[in-house]
């Protein structure tokens, strides 16, 4: 199976894209490959209507991400909380999420904070990023605080572990789901 990780930071030196090559590395062990989605590189602008128009100024940044989520089996949300809040490139970046490019595909969402926090930008995303992407948020998902200390601690690796096997569990099982032919985004475009 093949699934993408976001790295959510805005930071090119934060702790998130760290975490995202572990996340990597651990699918990799469990026999899967990966791709990263790196929104510290700026590459995606703000979003505009002239995506849904097919405006070829989205060619070398959205469409490339669009085609390597749309071939994803699953996903792996990274967020790093800023001021208790997901960062603007992260929510940037679910706006563009329509049509069902990640529709019915399981997401584990993974909060990172330097300090003991991280739970707020996992709640945020819960709330509000799945109602127009359709993404299907595990009900388990990681904070990794601490996370230039304790990224790699024990606890932290056998949960990662844990969770991605979870998430592999539930790409399988989307995958009829998505195969069914029940998903009708001309008539539904939009969740409620």
């Amino acid at each position: 199976m093949h699934f993408t990780v976001v790295s959510g930071s805005h930071r090119k030196e934060g702790q998130s894209l760290r975490v995202a090559a572990k996340v990597c590395g651990n699918l990799t062990k469990l026999g899967h490959t990966s791709t990263t989605i790196d929104l510290s590189l700026g590459a995606l602008p703000e979003w505009d209507e002239s995506v849904w128009k097919g405006d070829p100024k989205w060619a070398p940044t959205w469409w490339k991400m669009e085609a390597d989520l749309k071939s994803a089996d699953g996903l792996v949300i990274i967020s790093p909380e800023y001021h208790g809040m997901a960062p603007a490139a992260l929510k940037n970046f679910f706006l563009f999420l329509t049509g069902g490019t990640v529709a019915h595909k399981p997401a584990l969402l993974v909060g990172v904070s330097a300090g003991s926090g991280g739970a707020y930008p996992v709640a945020e995303l819960r709330a509000s990023s799945y109602k127009n992407s359709h993404i299907v948020y595990l009900p388990d998902h990681m904070i990794i605080r601490k996370v230039a200390d304790e990224l790699d601690s024990e606890y932290n690796t056998l949960r990662l572990h844990y969770s991605l096997e979870l998430l592999v569990e539930y790409a399988k099982a989307l995958q009829f789901v998505r195969s069914s032919g029940k998903m009708n985004f001309k008539d539904y475009t939009n969740g409620m």
